[in-house]
């Protein structure tokens, strides 16, 4: 399983906002199949997305974004805590079985990877943008 690297294109400009990435990041790249504690890594995933999506929201309401694109962007942080809950129980089921944990565990990885690089790129760099436009792009840091 390959490792996501980070690409400057995700920075936001917001130090929090940045922080927590590169920390999300850090989670991610530490889920290993060879690692006998991936189940704690997915649980710590699964706590810090939650912490990370909890800022993010509260800054989004703070600075008054607007309501449809706040209303997208929580959407799309509740289906990702949802589908880390199923992977969550699905690994958790499969341990059993190391083919089936191997494969489910990449399969896992591969989505996250996907997901965060993806949401970072375009739904937190529109909320970024949006914040730059209005003169505060450090606001809530």
């Amino acid at each position: 399983m390959s490792n996501i690297v980070w690409d400057d294109s995700w920075n936001t400009n917001n130090e929090l906002i940045d922080t927590q990435h590169h920390e999300l990041v850090r989670i991610v790249n530490n889920i290993n199949i060879e690692n006998n504690h991936i189940l704690e890594t997915v649980e710590s995933l699964i706590d810090y997305s939650a912490v990370h999506f909890t800022d993010e929201e509260a800054l989004m309401m703070s600075v008054g974004y607007t309501e449809s694109d706040y209303l997208a962007h929580k959407a799309e942080h509740n289906l990702l805590k949802h589908t880390l809950l199923d992977f969550s129980f699905l690994l958790s089921y499969m341990m059993e079985d190391k083919k089936k944990f191997k494969l489910q565990t990449r399969v896992f990885k591969n989505f996250v990877a996907v997901w965060f690089s993806t949401h970072f790129l375009l739904s937190d760099k529109k909320f970024t943008d949006w914040l730059k436009t209005r003169g505060g792009a450090d606001a809530g840091s």
